[in-house]
């Protein structure tokens, strides 16, 4: 879980450097086909992440030989673990990507992932 979580924090930080590039380049279209493929993106990985997780967790749990008298508990856990995995690799990605434009040195900027908001 660890493992993917920061994997997904390697993507999202390529994901803020492209982003970046673009407006420094003011190129903001490109900057904002970025944003929403990168955030397209961690929606998709995060969300078959979850289905994954809650589908083979029981399955995980007996093949790692969970004692019986405590496998109710380990699944319940897991369970709750792997339902946010959406909202963990989601969150911090999106923040990122949103970031990247307020970095920028000249005029302020809006962040283009709120809706009707845009990049100037």
């Amino acid at each position: 879980m660890f493992l993917l979580i920061g994997a997904a924090f390697g993507v999202a930080l390529a994901a803020t450097i492209l982003i970046g590039q673009y407006v420094g380049a003011n190129n903001l279209p490109e900057a904002k086909r970025v944003v929403g493929t990168s955030a397209t993106f961690f929606a998709a990985i995060s969300v078959a992440m979850a289905v994954t997780g809650l589908a083979l967790c029981r399955p995980l749990l007996i093949a790692m030989h969970t004692p019986a008298d405590s496998l109710p508990l380990a699944v319940a856990y897991m369970r709750v673990i792997f339902s946010r995995c959406p909202v963990c690799i989601c969150m911090p990605s999106w923040g990122r990507c949103c970031a990247a434009p307020a970095t920028r040195r000249r005029r302020s900027t809006s962040c283009c992932c709120r809706s009707g908001s845009t990049l100037r």
